[in-house]
């Protein structure tokens, strides 16, 4: 402490840009390993999707995001899919190209590999913002979107693309990348028919009194939110970054522990 100022320690100081400097390292690596298509590839794969909206609103289509839409839905869906194998690209290329071992060689460690990872997430989740921004904004230009329900329908599409890539890394970190996709089907498949089974016990075995007081609650619940969507955005959002951090642990811990 000199003169009221605290000193770092300057040891303290080039540990913590070197962690920077080889997690930057990693992340140029993981984004030449998915832009390695082509220069072309992301800024394609960004600007498809208002594109393709585009396409649909000047043939006469509904591209309404509201659920009136049948065809946005479809494109949207596929776009949805589509940004969700994009940070796979870096797993696919380590295991095809034989480079898997190359991780032990890097001078960054493992735990900083798996940060570059995610910040890799991060940044196909910018470019699902920006995608969706410009379809949003062709939705506007035709009538068929409120731009005060752009923020937050934008924001619940980045938060449901956060929580997938939540769950599917720790997966492509302990499995390969076909087996990973077959884990996560499977749970998705597991969850669907749980929650189903279970809403079909608990309307058998519930009361109406009971049920309908549940569903009471559940509806005054739906309007709470959607009274305000804003701040139900921006929970959600916060939620899913909660569910990246942990997801972020979690892959350390098994990168961690894997033999490369």
């Amino acid at each position: 402490m000199m003169g009221g100022t605290l000193v770092r320690n300057p040891a303290v100081a080039a540990r913590s840009e070197t962690s920077w400097e080889s997690i930057l390292r990693a992340y140029r690596m993981d984004w030449c390993r998915i832009s390695s298509p082509g220069r072309l590839f992301i800024p394609s794969i960004v600007v498809l999707l208002p594109g393709f909206v585009l396409l649909i609103a000047v043939a006469g289509g509904d591209v309404r995001s509201d659920g009136g839409g049948a065809a946005y839905a479809a494109v949207s869906a596929a776009f949805v899919w589509m940004y969700m194998i994009v940070p796979m690209y870096a797993f696919m290329y380590e295991q095809q190209g034989g480079s898997a071992r190359l991780g032990g060689l890097m001078p960054v460690t493992r735990r900083g590999q798996v940060a570059a990872r995610y910040l890799l997430v991060l940044t196909c989740t910018a470019l699902v913002t920006v995608s969706w921004l410009l379809a949003a904004a062709v939705q506007v230009a035709f009538g068929m979107a409120d731009v005060a329900s752009i923020p937050p329908s934008v924001a619940v599409t980045a938060g449901q693309y956060l929580i997938t890539q939540a769950f599917l890394c720790p997966l492509l970190y302990r499995f390969s990348t076909r087996k990973a996709l077959l884990w996560f089907a499977a749970s998705a498949l597991i969850g669907f028919i749980v929650s189903m089974g279970s809403f079909t016990a608990a309307m058998r075995t519930t009361s109406s009194d009971a049920l309908g007081g549940f569903v009471g609650a559940f509806n005054d619940v739906v309007a709470m939110l959607a009274g305000h969507p804003a701040a139900s955005a921006t929970a959600f959002v916060l939620f899913s970054l909660i569910a990246l951090a942990v997801s972020y642990r979690l892959s350390v811990r098994i990168y961690e522990g894997r033999e490369l």
